[in-house]
């Protein structure tokens, strides 16, 4: 379609700055339309791999309160190890999330920095509070405070229920925006 301007153009046609402009108008709005398309592909599969890591750390989460529940009912060393342990991979699959929605904020356009999440950082502020709230389950058990460090580990639930929710929120919006972009392209 764009090119069909451009190759309108015969031997007889007189080249002048105007002429050049209207025929090159269309595939520049084409190229436009094609690279916001693009950007909006990879803003959602950006929101998809937070999505499946948040989907993740709720799994661990609820892997988590059965080691706790289970050390509570009988305490281990063994137990407790394995449950440091867990605590440590949950600490970094935060961190691989953190760093995930910061490298989404920056590739991210502003034409897509309108999503509620990002826009008042409610994914950024959820998990530095879920890693806030791993530190405290971690100094409650190392105390022995098995039934505070369950609590614990509920509320934490409850963020990561938000933060989820929240990016649910964001990929619906985000296909809303574009969706009609998706259309036009095909």
């Amino acid at each position: 379609r764009a090119l069909s301007a451009l190759t309108s153009l015969n031997s007889n046609t007189t080249l002048t700055p105007q002429t050049l402009d209207e025929t090159q108008a269309p595939l520049i709005s084409e190229i436009e339309a094609t690279v916001i398309l693009i950007e909006a592909m990879l803003a959602r599969l950006a929101l998809d791999e937070m999505s499946a890591l948040a989907q993740e750390l709720k799994e661990r989460r609820a892997e988590l309160r059965e080691l706790m529940s289970q050390y509570k009912r009988a305490p281990s060393e063994a137990l407790k190890a394995r449950i440091k342990r867990e605590l440590e991979r949950f600490k970094r699959k935060m961190q691989a999330m953190r760093e995930a929605m910061q490298r989404l904020q920056k590739k991210l356009p502003k034409e897509f920095l309108n999503l509620d999440g990002l826009k008042s950082d409610e994914v950024v502020n959820s998990l530095e509070q879920t890693s806030a709230q791993l530190d405290s389950i971690e100094k409650m058990l190392d105390e022995g405070r098995m039934d505070d460090a369950l609590k614990a580990l509920d509320e934490m639930s409850e963020a990561l229920d938000a933060m989820s929710q929240q990016l649910q929120k964001d990929q619906e919006e985000l296909h809303q925006q574009t969706q009609p972009l998706e259309m036009q392209k095909s």
